[in-house]
This record gives structure tokens, C-alpha cells and sequence, in this order.
């Protein structure tokens, strides 16, 4: 009965619920690079609230030393008025 009451409780508020400057939902782990290969990820963050909106790009290029050693380099760029 209590489970039961729990996830009724979770059905109910979860989708009612806001936040405010939390991280993404999910996201998904770059993969590692064998020696020699090259990766290129992006990714686009945004948003909103009463004071204004923001996007963030970040890009990251990876390179593979070998199967266990791989050196990532980020660019964060922020655009918007918040």
C-alpha cells in the first residue's frame, strides 16, 4: 500500500514540477578514443526565466593516446542576457 501510495504521489507531482537552472534531463558519455582517433562532440544548453534567457554551446575535441589515455579540450561559449 505504501508503494502504491508513492508512486501515485510521484505520478501526480513530478509532472507539475519546475526548476529553475538545472542541468540537462540526461546526457550521453563520449565514447573512448583507441590511439589515433579523433572525436568531436557539441552540445546546446539553454534557458529561461524571468530575468532573461542563455544559450550555452560547448564544444569538445578529443584526442586518443592510447585505448586508456584520451586528452579532451573544451570551448564553452555563452550567449544571452541572463
Amino acid at each position: 500500500m505504501k508503494l502504491l501510495f508513492t508512486l501515485l504521489c510521484c505520478m501526480y507531482l513530478v509532472p507539475n514540477a519546475s526548476a529553475d537552472g538545472h542541468g540537462p534531463v540526461f546526457g550521453l558519455a563520449t565514447p573512448t578514443n583507441s590511439q589515433g582517433e579523433w572525436s568531436f562532440d557539441t552540445g546546446v544548453f539553454g534557458r529561461a526565466n524571468d530575468s532573461g534567457s542563455e544559450a550555452s554551446f560547448r564544444e569538445l575535441i578529443g584526442y586518443g593516446f592510447t585505448p586508456h589515455v584520451t586528452l579532451f579540450v573544451g570551448a564553452p561559449v555563452v550567449s544571452g542576457s541572463l
